[in-house]
């Protein structure tokens, strides 16, 4: 066979293939897969963008946000906004720690 044969058969095997592939996995409803809860919803998003070459663990997030309730996105958003005008406390907090720390090794170093 030629060189030319093997490219043509191969080319038929990939169509035949790709539109048994097409012909036998369903269309997937998002929005039936976005109600369904929260775990399939993540399942979906994760692997379609891993598909499509995309970020999984962002498009995790986003299937998280889309099957969540009113309820559970109110608190979400309230955690980022307390986390983004907490967070130069907790750094103040943390960095005065570390000073007293460092003040209470240096005496009981000059002690000994």
């Amino acid at each position: 066979m030629s060189d030319r044969g093997w490219r043509q058969a191969l080319s038929d095997l990939a169509s035949t293939l790709s539109k048994s592939v097409a012909e036998g996995v369903p269309e997937v409803d998002e929005d039936a897969v976005a109600s369904a809860g929260v775990a399939p919803s993540v399942g979906y998003q994760g692997i379609k963008a891993t598909l499509l070459g995309r970020n999984p663990v962002w498009a995790a997030v986003k299937g998280v946000w889309m099957s969540a309730g009113v309820g559970l996105r109110v608190a979400m958003v309230v955690g980022v906004v307390l986390l983004l005008l907490l967070n130069p406390v907790l750094l103040v907090v943390g960095l005065l720690a570390l000073l007293v720390a460092a003040v209470v090794a240096g005496i009981r170093a000059a002690a000994r």
